[in-house]
């Protein structure tokens, strides 16, 4: 098994488990991680610079990048040097992220964010 079909295998299990913790609904109803859209088709339209920013701790290719990154530290320094958008990875076992790396991302910049 390839490192991809780890993921993908991995991914399916814990995607499993979430909706049996969380329902839609309640997703749905939360604002923690969601708030009035913001258009990330538009914000690269308008963007000088086209730059979707990525925050992430580790790869599975390239292991520790910055293994102690902190959200608060790095996501709004991207969006104030000009970053159309931020991708947040929160993918624990792989990428060092978690989902509450998102939910602070969106609490400090105004910019479209991508989860991945």
């Amino acid at each position: 098994m390839d490192i991809l079909e780890k993921i993908i295998a991995a991914k399916h299990t814990e995607v499993a488990r979430q909706k049996e913790a969380v329902s839609r609904e309640l997703l749905l109803e939360s604002d923690r991680m969601f708030r009035h859209p913001v258009s990330m088709t538009q914000a690269l339209s308008v963007s000088p610079s086209g730059i979707i920013a990525e925050f992430k701790r580790c790869s599975p290719s390239k292991g520790k990048i910055h293994g102690h990154a902190r959200v608060e530290e790095v996501v709004p320094v991207y969006e104030q040097a000009g970053a159309s958008a931020i991708s947040v990875l929160t993918d624990e076992p792989f990428f060092g992220g978690t989902l509450a790396d998102f939910c602070q991302a969106r609490q400090l910049v105004s910019c479209p964010l991508l989860r991945k």
